[in-house]
């Protein structure tokens, strides 16, 4: 049987869907062997040399509507060449493979957005750094105290000297007082010291008893979150030293953070890039770098409680979504007032020396006793006043007020891990992730897909084939 084919020399790769384009080099009519099959003809020639058909290493069957690649080139005798041939089932069926729709793994234009597995991840990485300002005012020892006034429990910002200036009230200047051979220290006027102690005693307590908390902390209050300054009261007692009221407890502020990516792919992603913020007062916080991908910026924001002590963080997307929260205490406790055993030991030293003028009747004659006693109240209020200076450790969350003599900025640290090699170079040849169903039609390069399934014109045995082409990568050209 004499058939007419079409020789090219054509540079493709057997993976591929191109076909040869310009006029044939070659056209022939060529005698089909016997008990070949349309997959893999058979084509004898007469009056030829292997030479000439060397030059041609593809062809094109009209008749059969097929392309083949030539396999093998056999000499017979005298002018017979045998030229076997296997068929090109990408090219032969390109129009319907094109028309198909398939789930595409990998294509030449795919989501950047989704990891590509198949590119191995070295030991090397690449670390970016941004960092912020702290939001609020912080530092220095920021003194308060909680009293029962006239207007019942307040609290008061106050300065340390402040309250020294209270205490001084509870102090009387001393001489010396000689009886014979007796040489005493005593008070000036002890009649002050005694109207003190009944004037506070009609004045629910002493300036002690109505402290009812005073601490520290690292955080001066926000302008708006104090009143107008005014005399602190203990009972109805005037110490006649002035404290600016805490009318609003809670202040908060907010800051941006910049997330300094190093790319802007499916790498944001985790296991391949990892992201850590340093929160003051907090410490390193890792973050799911998966939750921050479309993110340029973190917003944390701070929220102090100058009641409590309690500081409190959370952090939100750049879409304003909350993905951390937490918690500490900063207060330090000032060991004043009630709140602590010095101020105990100035209100016994008052309390005792007014029993002993009582009992005595005579104000002069307990004049030593009670210098004693007014010795040891000063003695109690120096040992309360060095606790000023050392504020006590606190307690709960995460941090606290020794926090404040480390870092104050806000950082955000980005790892990124590098690849085996890039991926735009990878998708030359593999195409980039598509995880999709979409048509093959418009497409071209590099096309994988998986159970890719043909419906074309082709037996059994080419529909096969182009299915196993199509699911271990195709090129469309």
């Amino acid at each position: 049987m004499a058939i007419t084919v079409e020789f090219f020399n054509f540079a493709k790769r057997e993976n591929s869907t191109g076909l040869p384009t310009g006029a044939a080099q070659k056209t022939a009519s060529v005698l089909l062997k016997d008990n070949c099959t349309l997959e893999a003809p058979v084509l004898k020639l007469n009056s030829a040399t292997i030479a000439e058909y060397a030059l041609y290493n593809y062809v094109h069957i009209p008749a059969f509507g097929r392309y083949y690649f030539i396999v093998d080139r056999t000499y017979l005798t005298g002018s017979e060449v045998l030229i076997t041939c296997k068929e090109d089932v990408l090219a032969s069926f390109k129009s319907e493979i094109l028309s198909s729709r398939a789930f595409i793994l990998y294509a030449a234009s795919g989501n950047l957005n989704i990891p590509d597995k198949r590119i191995s991840v070295t030991k090397n990485f690449t670390l970016n750094h941004a960092d912020a300002a702290f939001p609020m005012a912080v530092g220095g020892n920021n003194y308060f105290i909680s009293v029962t006034g006239n207007n019942g429990v307040e609290t008061f910002y106050v300065l340390r000297t402040d309250i020294a200036t209270m205490f001084d009230a509870l102090n009387f200047d001393t001489i010396t007082v000689t009886q014979g051979a007796t040489t005493e220290e005593t008070l000036k006027n002890v009649g002050d010291a005694i109207g003190l102690c009944f004037e506070q005693s009609f004045t629910q307590g002493t300036v002690m008893q109505n402290i009812r908390s005073a601490y520290v902390l690292p955080f001066p209050p926000n302008e708006e979150c104090l009143g107008t300054a005014k005399n602190i009261h203990c009972g109805f007692y005037d110490t006649n030293v002035e404290g600016e009221p805490l009318v609003e407890p809670i202040f908060s502020q907010a800051i941006a953070l910049a997330i300094p990516w190093n790319v802007a792919d499916w790498r944001r992603l985790d296991p391949y890039s990892k992201v850590v913020i340093y929160l003051p007062f907090f410490g390193m916080i890792a973050v799911d770098p998966n939750t921050l991908i479309n993110s340029s910026y973190v917003t944390a924001k701070y929220s102090i409680c100058y009641y409590s002590g309690d500081l409190s963080y959370s952090l939100e997307t750049e879409q304003h979504e909350i993905f951390a929260t937490g918690k500490c205490n900063v207060k330090a406790p000032w060991g004043i007032g009630s709140a602590s055993g010095g101020g105990g030991l100035v209100n016994n030293a008052i309390g005792m020396a007014a029993a002993d003028v009582a009992q005595f009747g005579d104000v002069y004659g307990s004049i030593p006793l009670v210098g004693k006693y007014i010795e040891g109240a000063a003695n109690g209020l120096t040992g309360a006043m060095q606790s000023f200076v050392k504020p006590a450790s606190t307690s709960g969350g995460l941090g606290g007020f020794s926090d404040a003599g480390l870092d104050l900025r806000l950082h955000c640290w980005v790892l990124t891990k590098e690849l085996a090699d890039t991926q735009a170079n990878f998708a030359t040849l593999c195409g980039y992730p598509v995880m999709a169903v979409s048509s093959l039609s418009g497409r071209s390069g590099y096309i994988q897909t998986n159970g890719f399934s043909i419906a074309g014109t082709g037996s059994s045995r080419e529909k096969d084939q182009i299915n196993r082409f199509l699911d271990s990568g195709i090129y469309i050209e």
